[in-house]
C-alpha cells in the first residue's frame, strides 16, 4: 500500500512538471519561422517622364600640355648652357640648355685630326706624281684642318682614279672616321626642340650623368587645347556655333573657340572629337575634365532618376518582390539627377542601386519615396 502511494506521487509530480512546462515555454517568433524566407524592404521610386529644353552639351578634357624629357645618349658631367639651370627657366626654339663634359671626346678629335695631317703628309709625294695639278687643292685642304674648326670638306675629286686612289691610301677613311666623331660631338649638347619652360630638375650642375639617365622634363609654351566629344549627328551645330562654355559642378571657366574636327574612332563612329583653344579664362584652373554648353537648346525627354539608383548603364527593376538589373540608356545628366530611356512610368525603380549577392530567391519588399 505504501508503495503504490509513492507510484501515484511520482507520477503526479511528472505530470505536473509537464502542464508547468507547457505553460512557460518559449514561443517561437515570426523571424525564426521566416528564417529562410526574410523580406528586405527597400526604397523606390517611379519615375516621371519629362521634357526639358536645355542647351547641347558634351563632355570635354583639356589636353595636356606636351612635355620632353632632356636625355644624352652619352655620359659626362652636367655644364650650364646659355640659361639659367633651374626648375621655372623659360626658353626658346633652339636656345643652348645644357652641356655634358666632352674633353675625352675632344681630344680624340683633335687627335684624329692631327694623324691626318700626317697621313697626307706621308703620301703627299706620291700624290704630286700621280695628280701634279690637283696638289693645290690638297695643300689649301690640309691648312684649314684645325683643333677648334669643323674639318673642311673634301675637295672635288677630278677623277674616278683620283677617288680610287685616295680610298686605296687610306685618306678618305680617315676623314669619314673624323666626321664621326665630329657628329657625335653634338650629343654633349642640348639644344631646346621648342619654346617652353623647365618643369623638373633631376640632377644639379657638375653632376655626372649616365648616358640614358632623365636629366630634366620641359614643357611646350602653348594655349591648352581642348577635345570636346560631341554626337556626331550634332557636330555641325557646334562647329557653326565656332563658340562653347565651359563648366564643372555649375562653376563656369570660360570659353574656347572651334580649330578642327577630329576623326572619329572607327568603333565608335556616332562619337566625333572636335578641337577648341581657351579663348577666355574665368574662375581659376580649369579641370581637366569639364562640360561644353552650346547657346542653342534641344528638346530632351526621358525619366528623371537619382544618381544612386544607377550604376553604369543599369538600375534595378523590382517586380514581384525580387530584384532585376535593367539595362537603360544615359541621355543626360543634369545637377544630382540622370535623364535615362529604357523605363516606363509603371516601373519601380531602387533609389539605390544593389548589387544582387546570395541567394537569386532573396525577397523584397517596396518603401515608396514620398
Amino acid at each position: 500500500m505504501k508503495n503504490l502511494r509513492c507510484i501515484i506521487l511520482i507520477v503526479a509530480v511528472i505530470v505536473c512538471n509537464g502542464i508547468i512546462w507547457m505553460i512557460v515555454k518559449p514561443k517561437q517568433t515570426s523571424a525564426t519561422v521566416q528564417k529562410n524566407d526574410k523580406v528586405t524592404s527597400i526604397e523606390c521610386i517611379q519615375a516621371s517622364f519629362q521634357e526639358r529644353n536645355i542647351p547641347f552639351s558634351s563632355p570635354a578634357y583639356q589636353e595636356p600640355n606636351y612635355t620632353s624629357n632632356i636625355i644624352f645618349e652619352v655620359s659626362g658631367n652636367l655644364l650650364a648652357g646659355d640659361k639659367e639651370w633651374r626648375v621655372g627657366q623659360t626658353f626658346k626654339a633652339n636656345d643652348l640648355l645644357c652641356v655634358l663634359s666632352s674633353d675625352a671626346a675632344y681630344y680624340m678629335l683633335t687627335e684624329k685630326k692631327q694623324l691626318l695631317i700626317r697621313e697626307f703628309g706621308d703620301v703627299f709625294s706620291q700624290i704630286e706624281n700621280r695628280f701634279p695639278q690637283e696638289k693645290a687643292k690638297w695643300y689649301a685642304f690640309l691648312e684649314k684642318i684645325t683643333p677648334s674648326s669643323k674639318i673642311p670638306l673634301l675637295p672635288t675629286f677630278s677623277s674616278n682614279e683620283e677617288r680610287i686612289f685616295m680610298a686605296e691610301l687610306g685618306l678618305t677613311a680617315s676623314y669619314y672616321a673624323i666626321k664621326t666623331l665630329e657628329n657625335n660631338m653634338k650629343k654633349y649638347f642640348y639644344t631646346a626642340p621648342f619654346d617652353g619652360k623647365i618643369i623638373a630638375v633631376n640632377y644639379q650642375l657638375g653632376a655626372y650623368i649616365e648616358k640614358g639617365k632623365t636629366v630634366a622634363t620641359l614643357v611646350k609654351e602653348s594655349t591648352p587645347e581642348l577635345v570636346v566629344y560631341v554626337e556626331t549627328k550634332h557636330v555641325n551645330k557646334y562647329v557653326s556655333a565656332k563658340e562653347i562654355n565651359l563648366k564643372s559642378n555649375e562653376t563656369f571657366y570660360g570659353k574656347a573657340t572651334f580649330t578642327k574636327i577630329g576623326q572619329a574612332d572607327i568603333k565608335t563612329p556616332e562619337i566625333t572629337p572636335l578641337y577648341y583653344k581657351m579663348a577666355k579664362k574665368e574662375n581659376g584652373i580649369m579641370p581637366l575634365n569639364v562640360m561644353a554648353y552650346l547657346n542653342e537648346k534641344e528638346k530632351i525627354t526621358g525619366y528623371m532618376l537619382p544618381h544612386n539608383a544607377v550604376s553604369g548603364n543599369k538600375v534595378c527593376l523590382l517586380s514581384n518582390g525580387m530584384i532585376q538589373h535593367k539595362t537603360i540608356k544615359i541621355i543626360r545628366e543634369i545637377n544630382d539627377s540622370i535623364l535615362v530611356t529604357g523605363i516606363t512610368k509603371q516601373d519601380v525603380i531602387a533609389s539605390k542601386f544593389i548589387v544582387i549577392t546570395g541567394s537569386p530567391n532573396k525577397k523584397f519588399k517596396a518603401i515608396r519615396n514620398k
